[in-house]
């Protein structure tokens, strides 16, 4: 967590791509267990840290005790790096189960709105604005609307929606 704060590893320097989709940059770098490139990089960090952390502290206590004096540094030191690499194959499947949480292609559903009708929620719908609310399965979604004839279309009146100006993400509607 310290080095994405320090970096803005997961925000600034990464953007919204996932490590599998980063070329010639420095995560491509890493041998890194494939599903570690499917969560955020500081989620799976922190649990690779920590089972970093509680596994030197059981080789400390446990069988580096019984060393002493410059060899049980230097033995220390050498094994930092491959007990963190096997703490990061054990996050891979520690956070296996998250991964289809983070998989931005399953994460907005489309919608089709044309033909639906919904209610005016705005004082007034014009050319330039206008709010309308759609009942779906009992969830209220709100649009940004539009229309291009001069018939008053007020608060509450029924509305049907016709098409999308995909420019300006709003719908065309007339009143019913």
């Amino acid at each position: 967590m310290l080095l994405d704060l320090l970096f803005d590893l997961s925000d600034g320097g990464l953007g919204d791509t996932d490590a599998g989709q980063v070329e010639a940059s420095w995560v491509t770098n890493f041998y890194l267990p494939p599903i570690l490139s499917k969560v955020p990089l500081p989620v799976a960090l922190c649990i690779a840290f920590f089972l970093a952390m509680v596994a030197m502290f059981y080789i400390e206590t446990e069988l580096l005790s019984l060393l002493g004096g410059l060899l049980r540094h230097g033995l220390t030191v050498g094994l930092l790096p491959i007990v963190l690499y096997l703490s990061l194959l054990a996050t891979s499947w520690l956070v296996k189960p998250l991964a289809p949480l983070f998989d931005h292609n399953n994460s907005f559903a489309a919608m089709e709105f044309e033909g639906m009708r919904g209610q005016v929620r705005s004082n007034e719908v014009s050319d330039e604005f206008g709010e309308v609310v759609i009942v779906k399965d009992g969830n209220e979604v709100q649009l940004d609307v539009f229309q291009q004839g001069s018939l008053p279309i007020a608060y509450g009146d029924e509305v049907v929606i016709l098409a999308k100006d995909a420019a300006k993400n709003r719908y065309l509607v007339s009143k019913i």
